[in-house]
This record gives C-alpha cells, sequence and structure tokens, in this order.
C-alpha cells in the first residue's frame, strides 16, 4: 500500500493539472504511515526528472497539508 501511494503522488504530480488529486493522493498517504519526508524525497525527484515548476506545486502541496 505504501509504495502504491507514493506511485500515485508521483504520478498525479508529474502529470499537472491535478492539484486537487495530489492533495488527496498526499493526504491518504499521510494517513497511512507515508511521512512528509517520503513525500519530499519523491518530490525532489520530480523536480529532477518532470521539472521544477512541477516539483515547486507539490512541496507547496505538501506543506499546505503536513501543517494542519
Amino acid at each position: 500500500m505504501r509504495e502504491r501511494l507514493i506511485v500515485n503522488i508521483t504520478i498525479t504530480a508529474v502529470l499537472g493539472g491535478c492539484d486537487s488529486l495530489l492533495k488527496d493522493h498526499m493526504i491518504r498517504a499521510l494517513k497511512n504511515g507515508v511521512t512528509a519526508e517520503d513525500i519530499d524525497e519523491v518530490i525532489l525527484l520530480i523536480s529532477v526528472y518532470a521539472g521544477f515548476p512541477r516539483a515547486v506545486l507539490a512541496r507547496k502541496i505538501l506543506r499546505e497539508i503536513d501543517s494542519v
């Protein structure tokens, strides 16, 4: 389940235009044992392979939900 949630986050972040879906996947992942640090590592890889703008948006969403 953990790996599946990480893959879902990766795919929705790379696609772009799926902000609410990305947020939902991140919330679900955090509730199921994936840490914010794990998601941050995924975002780092996204910046390298999918581009900086997608990673910035994903990090913004993570900060938004992790601070709640």
